[in-house]
């Protein structure tokens, strides 16, 4: 087995990642895709082949619209052959708010299955969530905001095109008629925010 860092233990955090074995590659290759920082999708790609990631990206179901969007873009599958874009998909998962019959009852049968000191643990998260969201009105509105489910635009997919060949390129920092920003002297002057 491989050794998992940090920013890919974050994604992972149901689980024992020391557990994981390749027979878990669909999970973790969602999991980085979709919650994933830079170091921890810098990690997917030189442990698992890009077809393979490429094929989970694909098929996921799991993938947020945002997510899925960006890795379409990225793997250049066209967006009507992504799952989790396709209407009939996303419209049921519980990426997109939407707690259906179907994922009420996935959730009734992962708490019976909890072992009785995991099920007190859980009713305990469940409460404080319901708790925060009754008492922050900025939570409130986030849970209950619809998801931004507009089709990416030619436009912005080829400026995401554009920005993922910059950075390969190292060209980030720079811009047509734009010198590159330089690091500030020492002896340049701070400015306290305070």
């Amino acid at each position: 087995m491989w050794e998992i860092p940090e920013s890919v233990r974050r994604v992972l955090w149901d689980v024992r990642p020391e557990s994981l074995g390749l027979e878990h590659s669909t999970f973790i290759i969602e999991r980085v895709l979709d919650l994933g920082d830079e170091e921890a999708c810098r990690w997917l790609f030189q442990r698992f082949p890009r077809h393979e990631i490429r094929r989970v990206a694909q098929e996921s179901r799991r993938l947020t619209r945002k997510s899925a969007g960006f890795w379409a873009i990225y793997l250049g599958i066209p967006t009507g052959q992504v799952r989790s874009l396709t209407r009939e998909e996303s419209e049921q998962t519980r990426e997109e708010g939407v707690l259906t019959l179907e994922s009420r009852d996935e959730l009734h049968r992962l708490v019976d299955a909890l072992p009785e000191r995991q099920a007190l643990l859980a009713k305990r998260l469940l409460e404080v969530l319901l708790e925060e969201a009754k008492r922050d009105p900025l939570l409130r509105t986030l849970y209950n905001a619809p998801t931004d489910d507009e089709p990416v635009t030619p436009a912005e997919a080829a400026s995401v095109k554009e920005a993922l060949r910059s950075v390969a390129a190292g060209e980030v920092g720079r811009s047509a008629g734009h010198a590159t920003a330089s690091p500030c002297p020492e002896s340049a002057p701070r400015r306290s925010w305070r």
